[in-house]
């Protein structure tokens, strides 16, 4: 069964490889990434199983490199996930300075599933999903500040639902930050047949 810390190595590994050394062949794994190109991310015992994606992976101004993911804990609700977040070093240790061990589980008020997000250059993190229950479920969009805190400047408990009707069951699947800060977030949305849905939310969502 899959682990967080599988799923996380994998995607950190996909971004941060540097260029290879003169006596490696292309596509060599870099020694210079964790001794032997390769990291795993262990987020605890609780984290028994996998059962969601690798969200987005994006290296910051300073060298340092966030992974967003999601996951169920044992004890989660099935319809619910938890967002998981964690920020390497260009040698690919943890970074200590984010959340004190370079790792953090984030749980939004409410059950949502996520499935798309978009990382900032100073580190914070928009996500997308959907919240609610088929048939009538609504888009879901998280903003997580740098430190790895819901934003309470956005919506006042860092999360906001979008609904595109009575009858539409929504769910967002991408998101996108706008220059000026807003978020641009994209999905499903409607009966059947659906449409695709957008949606703009102000900085104060």
């Amino acid at each position: 069964m899959l682990r967080v810390r599988n799923v996380l190595a994998a995607a950190a590994l996909a971004f941060m490889l540097h260029a290879a050394p003169s006596h490696a062949a292309p596509g060599d794994l870099d020694p210079s990434f964790s001794r032997d190109g390769k990291q795993g991310i262990d987020f605890g015992a609780s984290f028994s199983r996998f059962d969601g994606a690798v969200l987005d992976v994006e290296q910051l101004a300073d060298g340092t490199t966030t992974v967003v993911a999601t996951s169920r804990t044992d004890i989660d609700a099935d319809q619910n996930m938890n967002i998981v977040i964690a920020r390497l070093e260009e040698d690919g240790s943890l970074d200590t300075s984010f959340s004190g061990d370079g790792r953090e589980v984030v749980d939004p008020p409410g059950e949502q599933s996520w499935r798309g997000a978009s990382i900032q250059p100073d580190g914070s993190v928009a996500v997308a999903g959907e919240q609610g229950t088929y048939p009538a479920r609504d888009f879901a969009v998280a903003r997580i500040r740098s430190d790895a805190i819901l934003d309470p400047s956005f919506s006042e408990d860092g999360v906001q639902q979008v609904g595109f009707g009575p009858d539409s069951d929504d769910g967002a699947t991408a998101v996108v930050h706008q220059p000026d800060g807003k978020l641009v977030v994209a999905g499903f949305a409607g009966g059947d047949p659906r449409d695709f849905g957008f949606a703009r939310l102000r900085q104060d969502g």
